[in-house]
């Protein structure tokens, strides 16, 4: 089987999401949606069936045109991108990948590798640099998962449930006053406008392919929205995508809820 380096015109996205599909370890963040929503543009090192021009694995680079020349860079809300196989990949080395970029082409190149990724050593010209990830396995039951809270955080729920009107975790079907919560109180440090618009694009492409779910923790006698935060449910995983949280917020709400949600 071959591998080529592709740039994003000569794609067929069709049969990239078959690849990702195909691909049982797979997270959303290579999907092609979610590439168009937060990236827009990437080119990709392939490997493919030569006479069905089948994809078999990808490893996918974003793309953003600077003043000193194009760069490969990890676009937001994406956290891991990096090689993608499948049960018929037969190149499975990263460096493999790598050795087909066109030199030249690219000014600067930064990626998050997928954890199924294994690079023991960068290879010339590249640096290579550990970064941590946080997995919880769900499936013990809610007593065990609050166990594991820090003292601190179990005093805190504790108290809640002590109120006469506690806290509670609820579903919505809206992210936008969420994202406007998050807009006003990190205005200093938040994202840059452009980054809004592919959050906003993200959400809106996510119910077609994954399920979204929106939860919020509003003031009992207000309504006042205190914080929410967004989940993506793909496949066998749950991943924390986005929250926010007023400042009146944080003396009320446990930085981590747990919830039986």
């Amino acid at each position: 089987m071959l591998l080529r380096y592709l740039r994003h015109s000569e794609l067929d996205l069709s049969a990239w999401e078959a690849c990702i599909a195909a691909a049982p370890q797979a997270l959303p963040y290579a999907c092609a949606w979610w590439l168009e929503a937060t990236a827009g543009r990437w080119d990709a090192v392939v490997e493919m069936k030569e006479h069905t021009g089948t994809y078999v694995s990808v490893f996918p680079l974003p793309l953003k045109t600077r003043p000193w020349g194009r760069d490969v860079y990890q676009p937001r809300f994406t956290q891991q991108l990096g090689l993608i196989t499948t049960a018929a990949s037969r190149h499975r080395n990263v460096l493999d990948y790598l050795a087909l970029l066109p030199a030249g082409r690219f000014a600067h190149l930064y990626l998050q590798l997928s954890t199924q990724n294994e690079l023991v050593a960068a290879p010339p010209g590249f640096k290579l640099a550990p970064r941590q990830t946080y997995q919880l396995n769900l499936a013990p039951v809610y007593a065990t998962l609050l166990a594991g809270y820090s003292p601190d955080y179990r005093r805190r729920l504790g108290r809640n449930q002590e109120q006469p009107q506690s806290l509670v975790v609820t579903e919505t079907t809206s992210a936008a006053a969420i994202i406007q919560l998050f807009k006003k109180e990190k205005a200093a440090v938040g994202l840059k406008s452009q980054e809004y618009q592919y959050l906003e694009a993200l959400v809106e492409a996510l119910p077609t392919h994954s399920r979204l779910l929106i939860l919020e923790v509003r003031a009992p006698d207000s309504g006042e929205l205190l914080a929410g935060a967004l989940f993506v449910y793909h496949a066998h995983v749950i991943i924390y995508l986005f929250a926010a949280a007023s400042l009146g917020a944080k003396k009320l709400v446990p930085r981590y809820y747990c919830s039986t949600m």
